[in-house]
């Protein structure tokens, strides 16, 4: 059982991918009472230079920009729950990086919170002038092989600056992912995209069934999975990881049965943060601003997280009316939980992968 559903993963780290990874974060918020996020996502601002096809907030792109007082609000707040705040993975929204004050954020980083981890998730079309090991995990999200494939899949031609701004983080050898969303396009080029990929060094290649997150409960199925196993066998790229992973048919997603509550949501695990300032407790949530939990321009976000009501009645509301769950990893962990979940358990369980 693995985290990253309707996906095919090259890696040389299998454990990474775990499912248990999601058990045991349960388990200690569990055990230990915790009142604080595992993790915190920030979507710094609305602005984006992409225009990706699949993207499931291109409707929602503003010019929107958290100031950099409510950063150091949150991060002076968090000083005192490092225990507990795993990670701040800043996504979008827009492209973080986009963001103009990041030298700062690092500053502030350094000064309040310099043990819990920061993540980004980028086009990478723009890389602001930081130190790139300051970052613990860059989520790299690509279009194309070519200029004609950006054409394709973006509309305009971003890939030598794609390329460039790729070779600059690899020349800070720092660790990073590719995350390409598998379409009917990829199926069809998927040659051409091994061949780009092997002459790169990312930790790990990630290929994610695209989906349609605000209006679709299932994923897009464009893969022809003989065709594109036999592909990926014959490349050289197979020999280049370790594993190549098959999580396109988990066992756990075969049962379509609605859940009853969202266990992430209930407990707090996770929250987000828009670039306007509201405050959601989970992820398919920001679809609606009546789900907002408040609003950090209002009130603290200490505030906030402490006065955020009944969650078990929000887990009904969203459930029966507005949550596409199935398009959300939250959906993914919580059926793990409901499955496996035993406070009794050690969550040491190793599941024999379906490798390619």
């Amino acid at each position: 059982m693995y985290i990253p559903h309707e996906s095919i993963i090259f890696t040389n780290d299998l454990e990474e991918f775990k499912a248990n990874k999601v058990l045991k974060v349960y388990d200690s918020f569990i055990k230990d009472d915790l009142k604080y996020p595992y993790e915190i996502e920030i979507h710094l601002t609305g602005n984006c230079p992409s225009k990706c096809k699949e993207c499931s907030y291109a409707s929602r792109h503003t010019g929107d920009v958290i100031g950099l007082d409510k950063i150091e609000d949150i991060f002076s707040l968090l000083s005192t729950h490092t225990h507990n705040v795993h990670t701040i993975f800043f996504s979008g929204g827009g492209d973080p990086f986009a963001y103009p004050y990041w030298k700062e954020l690092l500053e502030l980083h350094d000064k309040y919170i310099p043990n819990v981890n920061i993540g980004v998730s980028t086009s990478l079309l723009i890389l602001p002038d930081i130190d790139f090991n300051k970052i613990s995990y860059f989520q790299i999200h690509f279009s194309g092989f070519n200029s004609e494939s950006y054409i394709d899949q973006i509309g305009f031609d971003a890939f030598n600056r794609f390329y460039s701004n790729l070779m600059r983080v690899e020349k800070s050898n720092v660790d990073y992912v590719l995350k390409l969303l598998f379409n009917q396009y990829v199926n069809d080029n998927l040659t051409k995209f091994l061949d780009f990929l092997v002459d790169l060094n990312p930790k790990n290649i990630i290929f994610k069934c695209e989906q349609d997150f605000l209006h679709n409960r299932d994923v897009n199925h464009s893969i022809n999975e003989e065709y594109t196993f036999n592909i990926i066998k014959k490349h050289l790229i197979s020999k280049k990881y370790k594993t190549v992973l098959n999580n396109l048919n988990d066992d756990i997603f075969k049962d379509n049965t609605e859940v009853d509550m969202c266990h992430i949501v209930k407990k707090g695990l996770y929250c987000l943060i828009r670039e306007d300032g509201n405050v959601y407790p989970c992820i398919a949530s920001t679809n609606m601003k009546s789900n907002s939990l408040g609003n950090i321009n209002d009130n603290s976000f200490d505030f906030i997280l402490k006065n955020k009501g009944d969650l078990t009645k929000f887990d009904n509301n969203m459930l029966s009316e507005l949550c596409p769950l199935k398009a959300c990893r939250h959906y993914r962990f919580n059926k793990i939980i409901e499955k496996e979940y035993d406070e009794n358990n050690d969550y040491n369980i190793i599941h024999s992968p379906d490798l390619i």
